[in-house]
This record gives C-alpha cells, sequence and structure tokens, in this order.
C-alpha cells in the first residue's frame, strides 16, 4: 500500500516588527460620581423587599407578577410560547413591548387575552412583526419595596457609612475599569506587532482550521445564553458560510500573533520552568473527580497545550514591559 498525504506546514515569520521599540501608552482609568450613584442604584434594586399583594389589589407600575403565559397566532399555539410562573417587571422592558401595559391594573386570579405585535427586529424571524394573541393568568402580585440611597442601605451591606459604601464602588469599578483597559491593550499591542510583521504565506489549511475555532466559540457563547444558533444567524441575517467569510481576516490575523509569539519565545529563549508547569497542571487537576477529565488533563497533548498558554504569557509580559518602558522614557 501507497499512502500519499497533503499537510499544511506552520509558515514562518519572515520579518518581525521592532517591538522593543514601539511606543504603546495605557488609557487613563475615571471613575465618575454618575457611574457610582449608578452602581449605588442597582445595589438598592438588588435588595428591594417583596410584600405579597392582599386579595383584590391590582397591579401597579413598579410590581412583580408571577403570571401564566399562552401565546398564539391565528388561532395555532406558539412554539415557546406556553410558560408557567413567567415573572413580568413592571418597571422593567419587556421582550414583548405593551405586555406591561395590558397587564397593568389586572388582580389575582383574573385572566385576559389580548393582541400584541412582536418587534420586527425579534431574533424569530417568523414572528418579528407579527401580531400575537397572548392570554396572560395572573396567579400572584408582589410590591416591591425599594430601600432608600442612606446609611441604613450602607449597612445592610456592611459598611458604616454612605460614604464608605462609596468609596469601595469607586474602588470596584476602577478595578474593573483596568482589567478592560488591561485587556485591550495586550490585544492592541499584539496586533500592532502582527501589523509591522512579515509572514510567509499561511496554509489555506490553516485558516480553516481556524475559522471552525472561531465558529464553535460564538456557537458556545450564543448557546450558553439559552438561545439557539440557528436563530441567531436569523436574527443578523448571516449563514455560516456568510460568518466564515466576515471571519477570515480576523482568524489570518489571530494565527499571525500565534506565530509572533512563538518567535519572539524562540530568539528570547523563553522557556517555561518545569516546577511552574507543574503547578498549573496540579491546580488544573484540583477537585477533578471525573476520570474522563482528569486523564484528559493529565495528557501530554494538554501538557504541551499548557505549556504553550505559559510561554504565551511570558512572551506578552516580555512585551509589554519593554513597550511601556519604551513610552515612559518618551
Amino acid at each position: 500500500l501507497v499512502y500519499e498525504a497533503v499537510v499544511s506546514l506552520v509558515p514562518h515569520v519572515k520579518k518581525l516588527a521592532d517591538w522593543k521599540n514601539l511606543s504603546l501608552k495605557k488609557r487613563p482609568i475615571t471613575v465618575t460620581d454618575k457611574e457610582v450613584d449608578q452602581a449605588l442604584e442597582d445595589l438598592a434594586d438588588l435588595r428591594r423587599k417583596e410584600i405579597r399583594a392582599a386579595t383584590g389589589e391590582i397591579i401597579g407600575a413598579t410590581d412583580k407578577v408571577v403570571a401564566d403565559l399562552d401565546m398564539k397566532r391565528e388561532g395555532v399555539p406558539i412554539e415557546g410560547g406556553q410558560s408557567k410562573g413567567s415573572f413580568i417587571f413592571m418597571d422593567q422592558e419587556s421582550y414583548l413591548p405593551g405586555l406591561q401595559d395590558a397587564v397593568l391594573g389586572m388582580k389575582e386570579g383574573e385572566e385576559k387575552n389580548f393582541p400584541l405585535t412582536f418587534p420586527s427586529e425579534h431574533f424569530q424571524k417568523h414572528l418579528a412583526g407579527k401580531e400575537v394573541e397572548v392570554i396572560v393568568r395572573v396567579k400572584e402580585i408582589y410590591h416591591l419595596e425599594r430601600p432608600a440611597i442612606d446609611e441604613d442601605l450602607a449597612k445592610s451591606v456592611s459598611f458604616d457609612t454612605l460614604a464608605a459604601l462609596k468609596i469601595k464602588l469607586n474602588e470596584n469599578i476602577g478595578a474593573e475599569k483596568e482589567r478592560e483597559e488591561e485587556v485591550r491593550f495586550e490585544r492592541t499591542l499584539l496586533e500592532t506587532v502582527a501589523e509591522g510583521s512579515e509572514f510567509e504565506e499561511i496554509p489555506r489549511g490553516l485558516v480553516q482550521s481556524e475559522l471552525g475555532k472561531m465558529l464553535g466559540e460564538l456557537h458556545h457563547q450564543v448557546t450558553s445564553q439559552g438561545l439557539s444558533f440557528e436563530d441567531y444567524l436569523a436574527s443578523i441575517k448571516k449563514t455560516t458560510e456568510g460568518l466564515k467569510t466576515e471571519f477570515e481576516p480576523q482568524a489570518k490575523r489571530r494565527l499571525e500573533i500565534a506565530l509572533v509569539l512563538k518567535e519572539i519565545a524562540k530568539q528570547e529563549n523563553i522557556q517555561v520552568p518545569e516546577e511552574e508547569l507543574s503547578r498549573a497542571l496540579d491546580h488544573q487537576t484540583k477537585g477533578v473527580k471525573d476520570k474522563e477529565t482528569h486523564d484528559r488533563i493529565s495528557s501530554p497533548e494538554f501538557k504541551e497545550y499548557q505549556r504553550n498558554i505559559l510561554r504565551n504569557r511570558a512572551v506578552i509580559d516580555l512585551l509589554k514591559r519593554a513597550v511601556l518602558g519604551t513610552s515612559s522614557k518618551k
């Protein structure tokens, strides 16, 4: 037997950008009083108390309603349009505009039929812009008492004063902005180095493989939010092939960044100490009881994967030190 195999060879970096003399700066981090005030508003909303409405009381503009919903179109039940014990928050925007207005003033035990129109941009295209019949059966009504933004609110979350709570919220918002800026800066840095470098032609097979990974990541992101990937594609008016075409420049850039990281590690002789790799692998297996998962983490393939992650992290840290050092000098 004679076998022939066609494989994609990993391309080389023909010319690496002069990363040691780049000049990039991080954006300054600021937290406004408005952002702190909004965080206080959100905190107060989270600590609202629910008080069951008395018999005969009607639904108010700030209440929480527990209801059974049944939706039909032209007399035919809509798939997924039936739900028991759905929450309707009267002061929050609904996925079905007009729902709150329709139930306002109803009492517990009442049932009401009314027509509503789905938004024209709704992700379920067969319902977008269409009128449906909605049947609501009110099961429970709760009045929501929102605490005042004062010293008592601060004490309820273990702060002595409202001023101390504001200081902590300011710190938390600033820390989150720092994390976001760190991600943005690293992405910009890697893209800048890749743009300034020259590469051998990247084989089509590698690009297709990277596109497959990107679509897999998007699929996981969409389905983890409880959405159908097919409905998502319909909502953005794209096909899988259309997304591949759209993602192709990004896929090539991701491959170029991977090549750049590998080349810098080679030139700078960046190695991952075995002790560091062992600690990372031990952390991965900590608490894992499933034998299949444990065996996968213990495999040589996963070990090499983890080594690459640690090596890339070391290269990125090297780049940041060099670039931020250059920026500070200039």
